[in-house]
Protein backbone atom coordinates (compact mmCIF):
# COMPACT_ATOMS: atom_id res chain seq x y z
CA UNK A 1 0.00 0.00 0.00
CA UNK A 2 2.56 2.04 0.84
CA UNK A 3 4.64 1.72 -2.42
CA UNK A 4 0.83 2.75 -4.26
CA UNK A 5 0.80 5.88 -2.47
CA UNK A 6 4.90 6.46 -3.60
CA UNK A 7 3.89 5.69 -7.08
CA UNK A 8 0.63 7.89 -7.62
CA UNK A 9 2.53 10.95 -5.66
CA UNK A 10 4.87 10.51 -8.43
CA UNK A 11 2.42 10.51 -11.27
CA UNK A 12 0.89 13.02 -10.13
CA UNK A 13 3.97 15.10 -9.56
CA UNK A 14 4.88 14.30 -13.21
CA UNK A 15 1.47 15.67 -14.29
CA UNK A 16 1.60 18.61 -12.55
CA UNK A 17 5.10 19.05 -14.17
CA UNK A 18 3.40 18.27 -17.33
CA UNK A 19 0.69 20.78 -17.03
CA UNK A 20 2.54 23.94 -15.68
CA UNK A 21 4.91 23.48 -18.57
CA UNK A 22 2.40 23.50 -21.06
CA UNK A 23 0.61 26.54 -19.49
CA UNK A 24 3.50 29.04 -18.52
CA UNK A 25 4.81 28.08 -22.20
CA UNK A 26 1.16 29.86 -23.22
CA UNK A 27 1.68 33.04 -21.62
CA UNK A 28 3.94 35.70 -22.54
CA UNK A 29 6.65 36.95 -21.12
CA UNK A 30 4.50 40.68 -20.48
CA UNK A 31 1.84 38.07 -19.17
CA UNK A 32 4.59 36.78 -16.35
CA UNK A 33 6.11 40.39 -15.89
CA UNK A 34 2.56 42.18 -14.67
CA UNK A 35 2.11 42.84 -11.22
CA UNK A 36 0.31 40.21 -9.82
CA UNK A 37 -2.09 41.96 -7.59
CA UNK A 38 -5.02 39.63 -7.12
CA UNK A 39 -3.97 39.53 -3.20
CA UNK A 40 -4.49 43.10 -3.00
CA UNK A 41 -7.45 42.88 -5.09
CA UNK A 42 -9.02 40.31 -2.03
CA UNK A 43 -8.04 42.74 0.52
CA UNK A 44 -8.67 45.95 -0.43
CA UNK A 45 -9.72 46.52 -3.84
CA UNK A 46 -6.65 48.77 -4.86
CA UNK A 47 -4.73 49.29 -8.20
CA UNK A 48 -0.48 48.13 -7.74
CA UNK A 49 1.50 51.42 -8.21
CA UNK A 50 3.83 50.93 -11.43
CA UNK A 51 7.11 50.40 -10.84
CA UNK A 52 9.79 48.70 -13.33
CA UNK A 53 12.71 47.80 -11.11
CA UNK A 54 11.16 45.88 -8.02
CA UNK A 55 12.12 43.21 -6.39
CA UNK A 56 8.55 41.14 -7.02
CA UNK A 57 9.32 42.18 -10.78
CA UNK A 58 12.20 40.73 -10.84
CA UNK A 59 11.71 37.22 -8.87
CA UNK A 60 9.13 37.44 -11.79
CA UNK A 61 11.24 37.46 -14.76
CA UNK A 62 13.45 34.68 -12.54
CA UNK A 63 10.61 32.78 -12.65
CA UNK A 64 9.88 32.78 -16.32
CA UNK A 65 13.32 31.77 -16.83
CA UNK A 66 11.98 29.11 -15.05
CA UNK A 67 10.16 27.42 -18.19
CA UNK A 68 13.25 26.98 -20.06
CA UNK A 69 14.45 24.14 -17.06
CA UNK A 70 14.38 20.49 -18.07
CA UNK A 71 12.92 19.60 -14.53
CA UNK A 72 11.36 21.55 -11.90
CA UNK A 73 11.52 21.50 -7.99
CA UNK A 74 8.81 21.72 -5.80
CA UNK A 75 9.60 25.19 -4.99
CA UNK A 76 9.37 25.94 -8.56
CA UNK A 77 5.79 24.25 -9.13
CA UNK A 78 4.98 26.45 -6.31
CA UNK A 79 6.26 29.75 -7.43
CA UNK A 80 4.54 29.20 -11.12
CA UNK A 81 1.52 27.90 -9.94
CA UNK A 82 0.73 30.88 -7.80
CA UNK A 83 1.50 33.12 -11.10
CA UNK A 84 -0.64 31.09 -13.37
CA UNK A 85 -3.67 31.16 -10.63
CA UNK A 86 -3.21 35.39 -10.24
CA UNK A 87 -3.32 35.43 -13.74
CA UNK A 88 -6.18 33.31 -14.93
CA UNK A 89 -8.22 34.85 -11.28
CA UNK A 90 -7.78 38.67 -12.45
CA UNK A 91 -8.55 37.37 -16.07
CA UNK A 92 -11.87 35.88 -14.53
CA UNK A 93 -12.37 38.12 -12.17
CA UNK A 94 -11.78 41.13 -14.07
CA UNK A 95 -15.83 42.22 -14.39
CA UNK A 96 -16.42 41.71 -10.59
CA UNK A 97 -12.79 43.99 -9.76
CA UNK A 98 -14.62 46.62 -11.58
CA UNK A 99 -18.08 46.10 -9.60
CA UNK A 100 -15.72 46.45 -6.42
CA UNK A 101 -14.11 49.93 -7.74
CA UNK A 102 -17.68 50.94 -8.59
CA UNK A 103 -19.41 50.06 -4.90
CA UNK A 104 -16.04 51.54 -3.56
CA UNK A 105 -16.69 54.97 -5.08
CA UNK A 106 -20.71 55.05 -4.54
CA UNK A 107 -19.78 54.07 -0.74
CA UNK A 108 -17.47 56.55 -0.25
CA UNK A 109 -19.42 59.64 -2.01
CA UNK A 110 -22.69 58.52 0.20
CA UNK A 111 -20.21 59.14 3.13
CA UNK A 112 -19.24 62.24 2.22
CA UNK A 113 -23.04 63.25 1.78
CA UNK A 114 -23.68 61.99 5.22
CA UNK A 115 -21.02 63.70 6.85
CA UNK A 116 -21.23 66.81 4.99
CA UNK A 117 -20.76 69.79 7.60
CA UNK A 118 -21.17 73.31 6.86
CA UNK A 119 -18.68 74.82 8.73
CA UNK A 120 -16.25 72.58 6.65
CA UNK A 121 -17.84 73.49 3.49
CA UNK A 122 -17.40 77.10 4.13
CA UNK A 123 -13.69 76.44 4.95
CA UNK A 124 -12.60 74.45 2.29
CA UNK A 125 -14.31 77.08 -0.05
CA UNK A 126 -12.19 80.04 1.50
CA UNK A 127 -9.46 78.08 1.70
CA UNK A 128 -7.22 79.31 -2.02
CA UNK A 129 -7.24 82.52 0.19
CA UNK A 130 -5.26 81.46 2.80
CA UNK A 131 -3.01 78.42 1.22
CA UNK A 132 0.96 79.34 2.64
CA UNK A 133 3.32 77.71 0.35
CA UNK A 134 6.29 79.90 1.17
CA UNK A 135 7.61 77.46 3.89
CA UNK A 136 10.99 78.74 3.15
CA UNK A 137 10.15 81.72 5.59
CA UNK A 138 9.64 79.21 8.31
CA UNK A 139 12.31 76.83 7.63
CA UNK A 140 15.92 76.77 6.35
CA UNK A 141 15.67 72.99 5.46
CA UNK A 142 13.00 70.45 5.34
CA UNK A 143 12.45 69.22 9.17
CA UNK A 144 10.67 65.99 8.05
CA UNK A 145 13.08 64.91 4.60
CA UNK A 146 14.30 62.00 7.10
CA UNK A 147 10.64 60.55 6.72
CA UNK A 148 9.74 61.48 3.40
CA UNK A 149 13.20 59.45 2.73
CA UNK A 150 11.13 56.76 4.51
CA UNK A 151 7.95 56.63 2.96
CA UNK A 152 10.10 57.10 -0.56
CA UNK A 153 11.36 53.40 0.52
CA UNK A 154 7.87 52.05 0.86
CA UNK A 155 7.47 50.35 -2.58
CA UNK A 156 4.90 48.22 -2.37
CA UNK A 157 2.00 50.70 -2.00
CA UNK A 158 -1.49 51.15 -3.50
CA UNK A 159 -4.16 53.47 -4.21
CA UNK A 160 -7.43 52.33 -2.33
CA UNK A 161 -9.96 53.28 0.17
CA UNK A 162 -8.62 52.45 4.03
CA UNK A 163 -12.31 52.21 6.00
CA UNK A 164 -12.58 52.53 10.04
CA UNK A 165 -15.02 51.26 11.93
CA UNK A 166 -16.83 52.55 15.03
CA UNK A 167 -15.15 50.93 17.86
CA UNK A 168 -13.63 48.53 14.83
CA UNK A 169 -16.82 47.00 15.08
CA UNK A 170 -16.74 45.75 11.23
CA UNK A 171 -20.67 45.28 10.06
CA UNK A 172 -21.71 41.70 8.54
CA UNK A 173 -24.47 43.97 6.78
CA UNK A 174 -24.39 44.08 2.70
CA UNK A 175 -26.17 47.43 3.18
CA UNK A 176 -24.69 50.52 1.96
CA UNK A 177 -26.92 52.38 4.84
CA UNK A 178 -25.87 50.28 7.84
CA UNK A 179 -22.23 50.22 6.08
CA UNK A 180 -22.26 53.96 6.69
CA UNK A 181 -23.72 53.88 10.08
CA UNK A 182 -20.59 51.96 11.07
CA UNK A 183 -18.15 54.42 9.38
CA UNK A 184 -15.66 56.28 11.67
CA UNK A 185 -13.66 57.79 8.62
CA UNK A 186 -12.67 56.77 5.08
CA UNK A 187 -9.20 57.50 3.76
CA UNK A 188 -8.55 57.68 0.37
CA UNK A 189 -4.94 57.17 -0.91
CA UNK A 190 -1.96 55.27 -0.75
CA UNK A 191 -1.60 52.83 1.67
CA UNK A 192 1.26 49.99 2.34
CA UNK A 193 0.48 46.70 0.76
CA UNK A 194 2.20 44.63 3.30
CA UNK A 195 1.25 46.04 6.30
CA UNK A 196 -2.03 48.09 5.41
CA UNK A 197 -0.67 51.31 6.99
CA UNK A 198 -1.94 54.73 5.43
CA UNK A 199 1.60 56.45 3.99
CA UNK A 200 2.39 58.74 1.11
CA UNK A 201 -0.49 61.13 -0.27
CA UNK A 202 -4.13 60.63 0.85
CA UNK A 203 -6.92 62.47 2.46
CA UNK A 204 -9.30 61.36 5.66
CA UNK A 205 -12.80 62.12 5.89
CA UNK A 206 -14.40 61.73 9.34
CA UNK A 207 -18.24 61.24 10.18
CA UNK A 208 -18.37 64.73 11.82
CA UNK A 209 -16.84 66.50 8.58
CA UNK A 210 -13.26 67.05 9.86
CA UNK A 211 -11.28 66.31 6.65
CA UNK A 212 -7.43 65.70 6.87
CA UNK A 213 -5.11 66.55 3.23
CA UNK A 214 -1.50 65.48 2.82
CA UNK A 215 0.86 63.12 3.66
CA UNK A 216 0.85 60.07 6.19
CA UNK A 217 3.23 57.73 7.54
CA UNK A 218 2.17 54.81 9.97
CA UNK A 219 -1.39 55.79 9.80
CA UNK A 220 -0.83 59.59 10.67
CA UNK A 221 -0.52 62.80 8.67
CA UNK A 222 3.30 63.45 8.63
CA UNK A 223 4.49 66.26 6.76
CA UNK A 224 3.15 69.34 4.88
CA UNK A 225 -0.68 69.07 5.44
CA UNK A 226 -4.03 70.62 6.03
CA UNK A 227 -6.35 69.45 8.63
CA UNK A 228 -9.87 71.10 9.00
CA UNK A 229 -12.20 69.87 11.70
CA UNK A 230 -16.13 69.70 12.56
CA UNK A 231 -16.21 73.48 13.67
CA UNK A 232 -14.43 74.35 10.48
CA UNK A 233 -11.27 75.34 11.70
CA UNK A 234 -8.60 74.93 9.05
CA UNK A 235 -5.16 74.10 10.47
CA UNK A 236 -2.21 73.88 7.46
CA UNK A 237 1.36 72.80 8.57
CA UNK A 238 4.24 70.86 9.93
CA UNK A 239 2.26 67.17 11.04
CA UNK A 240 4.06 65.11 13.50
CA UNK A 241 2.53 61.87 15.41
CA UNK A 242 -0.88 63.18 13.65
CA UNK A 243 -0.70 67.04 14.99
CA UNK A 244 0.54 70.04 14.10
CA UNK A 245 4.36 70.54 15.81
CA UNK A 246 6.18 72.87 14.30
CA UNK A 247 4.99 75.91 11.89
CA UNK A 248 1.87 76.86 10.41
CA UNK A 249 -1.46 78.19 10.17
CA UNK A 250 -4.53 78.26 11.80
CA UNK A 251 -7.96 79.71 10.37
CA UNK A 252 -10.67 80.30 11.86
CA UNK A 253 -13.85 82.17 10.58
CA UNK A 254 -17.17 82.43 13.06
CA UNK A 255 -20.91 82.92 12.19
CA UNK A 256 -20.63 86.68 11.65
CA UNK A 257 -17.90 85.90 9.20
CA UNK A 258 -15.16 86.89 11.32
CA UNK A 259 -11.96 86.01 9.92
CA UNK A 260 -8.74 84.70 13.06
CA UNK A 261 -5.74 83.61 11.59
CA UNK A 262 -2.87 82.67 13.54
CA UNK A 263 0.81 82.41 11.84
CA UNK A 264 3.39 80.68 13.99
CA UNK A 265 4.07 77.99 16.22
CA UNK A 266 2.48 75.01 17.21
CA UNK A 267 2.66 72.29 19.96
CA UNK A 268 0.75 68.95 19.95
CA UNK A 269 -1.97 71.18 17.41
CA UNK A 270 -1.90 74.05 20.04
CA UNK A 271 -0.55 77.53 19.76
CA UNK A 272 2.73 77.38 21.66
CA UNK A 273 5.92 79.96 21.30
CA UNK A 274 5.61 82.58 19.05
CA UNK A 275 3.34 83.74 16.74
CA UNK A 276 1.07 86.35 15.23
CA UNK A 277 -2.68 86.18 15.39
CA UNK A 278 -5.34 88.76 13.58
CA UNK A 279 -8.89 89.22 13.30
CA UNK A 280 -11.45 92.02 13.52
CA UNK A 281 -10.46 93.53 16.70
CA UNK A 282 -6.54 93.93 15.65
CA UNK A 283 -3.21 92.36 15.57
CA UNK A 284 -1.09 90.40 18.41
CA UNK A 285 2.52 89.41 18.13
CA UNK A 286 4.19 87.70 21.17
CA UNK A 287 4.28 84.93 22.80
CA UNK A 288 1.40 81.79 23.22
CA UNK A 289 1.35 78.67 25.51
CA UNK A 290 -1.40 76.61 25.39
CA UNK A 291 -3.71 78.18 22.83
CA UNK A 292 -3.48 81.44 24.45
CA UNK A 293 -1.72 84.69 24.65
CA UNK A 294 0.98 84.20 27.32
CA UNK A 295 4.13 85.70 28.03
CA UNK A 296 5.33 89.19 25.87
CA UNK A 297 3.46 90.54 23.50
CA UNK A 298 2.22 93.62 21.24
CA UNK A 299 -1.57 94.55 20.28
CA UNK A 300 -2.39 96.74 17.82
CA UNK A 301 -5.88 97.44 17.62
CA UNK A 302 -7.53 98.14 14.59
CA UNK A 303 -9.00 101.68 16.26
CA UNK A 304 -5.12 102.60 16.21
CA UNK A 305 -4.76 102.18 20.29
CA UNK A 306 -1.57 99.73 20.70
CA UNK A 307 -0.66 97.74 23.97
CA UNK A 308 2.76 95.79 24.78
CA UNK A 309 3.16 94.71 27.67
CA UNK A 310 2.39 90.73 29.77
CA UNK A 311 -0.28 88.79 28.66
CA UNK A 312 -1.97 86.31 30.55
CA UNK A 313 -5.17 83.88 29.23
CA UNK A 314 -5.18 86.36 26.53
CA UNK A 315 -5.91 89.02 28.67
CA UNK A 316 -3.54 92.16 29.90
CA UNK A 317 -1.65 90.59 32.83
CA UNK A 318 1.27 92.05 34.53
CA UNK A 319 3.69 95.34 33.26
CA UNK A 320 2.06 96.63 30.18
CA UNK A 321 2.05 100.03 28.45
CA UNK A 322 -1.26 101.39 26.44
CA UNK A 323 -1.56 104.36 24.41
CA UNK A 324 -4.89 105.83 23.15
CA UNK A 325 -4.49 107.11 19.28
CA UNK A 326 -7.39 109.38 19.79
CA UNK A 327 -6.05 111.54 22.31
CA UNK A 328 -2.41 110.32 22.88
CA UNK A 329 -2.65 109.77 26.57
CA UNK A 330 -1.27 106.60 28.07
CA UNK A 331 -0.52 104.32 31.07
CA UNK A 332 2.52 102.34 31.85
CA UNK A 333 2.15 99.99 34.63
CA UNK A 334 0.56 97.06 36.38
CA UNK A 335 -2.68 95.17 35.18
CA UNK A 336 -5.02 92.40 36.02
CA UNK A 337 -7.33 90.64 34.11
CA UNK A 338 -7.32 93.50 31.46
CA UNK A 339 -7.47 96.02 33.77
CA UNK A 340 -5.41 99.13 35.83
CA UNK A 341 -4.26 97.58 38.92
CA UNK A 342 -1.73 98.25 41.22
CA UNK A 343 0.93 100.65 40.73
CA UNK A 344 0.72 103.01 36.94
CA UNK A 345 1.36 106.22 35.58
CA UNK A 346 -1.46 107.94 33.36
CA UNK A 347 -0.70 110.62 31.31
CA UNK A 348 -2.63 113.18 29.18
CA UNK A 349 -1.26 114.46 26.03
CA UNK A 350 -0.77 118.15 27.51
CA UNK A 351 2.15 116.75 30.32
CA UNK A 352 -0.21 116.29 32.94
CA UNK A 353 -0.04 112.80 34.91
CA UNK A 354 -1.53 110.71 37.87
CA UNK A 355 1.11 108.43 39.29
CA UNK A 356 0.05 106.31 41.93
CA UNK A 357 -2.41 103.28 43.06
CA UNK A 358 -4.86 101.66 40.76
CA UNK A 359 -7.60 99.24 42.19
CA UNK A 360 -10.05 97.75 39.56
CA UNK A 361 -9.68 100.42 36.76
CA UNK A 362 -10.24 103.56 39.76
CA UNK A 363 -7.27 105.46 41.48
CA UNK A 364 -7.24 104.02 44.76
CA UNK A 365 -4.59 105.07 47.96
CA UNK A 366 -1.66 107.25 47.78
CA UNK A 367 -1.22 108.79 44.33
CA UNK A 368 0.05 112.25 42.82
CA UNK A 369 -1.18 114.56 40.19
CA UNK A 370 0.54 117.09 38.49
CA UNK A 371 -1.36 119.31 36.17
CA UNK A 372 0.36 121.09 32.66
CA UNK A 373 0.96 124.19 34.70
CA UNK A 374 2.99 122.77 37.49
CA UNK A 375 0.73 122.48 39.80
CA UNK A 376 0.83 119.03 41.74
CA UNK A 377 -1.15 117.76 44.47
CA UNK A 378 0.25 114.59 46.37
CA UNK A 379 -2.60 112.82 48.60
CA UNK A 380 -4.92 109.84 49.10
CA UNK A 381 -7.69 108.98 46.52
CA UNK A 382 -10.58 106.98 47.05
CA UNK A 383 -13.52 106.06 44.33
CA UNK A 384 -11.25 107.42 42.23
CA UNK A 385 -11.20 111.22 43.84
CA UNK A 386 -8.96 113.06 45.97
CA UNK A 387 -9.98 112.27 50.04
CA UNK A 388 -8.22 113.61 53.13
CA UNK A 389 -5.59 115.53 54.12
CA UNK A 390 -2.55 115.82 51.40
CA UNK A 391 -0.02 118.34 49.87
CA UNK A 392 -0.55 120.87 47.64
CA UNK A 393 2.67 122.21 45.19
CA UNK A 394 2.53 125.38 43.41
CA UNK A 395 4.57 125.55 40.27
CA UNK A 396 7.16 127.33 42.18
CA UNK A 397 7.90 124.66 44.01
CA UNK A 398 5.99 125.41 47.18
CA UNK A 399 4.21 123.38 49.20
CA UNK A 400 1.40 123.94 52.04
CA UNK A 401 -0.98 121.32 53.38
CA UNK A 402 -4.94 120.92 52.04
CA UNK A 403 -7.68 118.69 52.84
CA UNK A 404 -9.93 117.34 49.78
CA UNK A 405 -13.57 115.76 50.14
CA UNK A 406 -14.81 113.86 47.32
CA UNK A 407 -12.36 115.43 44.69
CA UNK A 408 -12.73 118.88 46.08
CA UNK A 409 -10.76 121.70 48.23
CA UNK A 410 -12.19 122.74 51.68
CA UNK A 411 -12.03 125.90 51.74
CA UNK A 412 -12.22 126.11 55.62
CA UNK A 413 -9.17 123.69 56.33
CA UNK A 414 -6.19 126.15 57.51
CA UNK A 415 -3.61 124.00 56.61
CA UNK A 416 0.15 124.96 57.41
CA UNK A 417 2.56 125.86 55.28
CA UNK A 418 5.40 123.47 54.66
CA UNK A 419 9.02 124.81 55.16
CA UNK A 420 11.33 122.49 51.96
Amino acid sequence: MGNNCICSHYQNTQNINEDLSNNINKLSEYDLIEKIDNEAFIKSDFDMKSNKNSTFEKKLIDIYNLQKKTTLTSDDITKLNKIIRGHLFRKKYGNLKKELEKFNENLLQKFIEKSKNQKVENTINDNNNILFTNWNEFYLQDPIEEINKEISKTKKYVNGIKIKYINNNTPISDSLDEIIENIESIYKGEINIITGEKIGNGEELYKNGSTIIGTFYKNKPYGWDKYINENGILYIGLFKNGKLNGKGIQYIKDENNNITLYKGDFIDGLKNGEGIEENENGKYEGHFENDKKNGKGKFYFNKGDYYEGDFKDNIFNGKGHFIWKKNGNEYIGEYTDGIMDGEGLYKWNDKQYYKGHYKNGIKEGKGEIKYSDGKKFICEFKNGKPNGIGIFVDPKGNEREVEFINGKINKNFKGSRIES
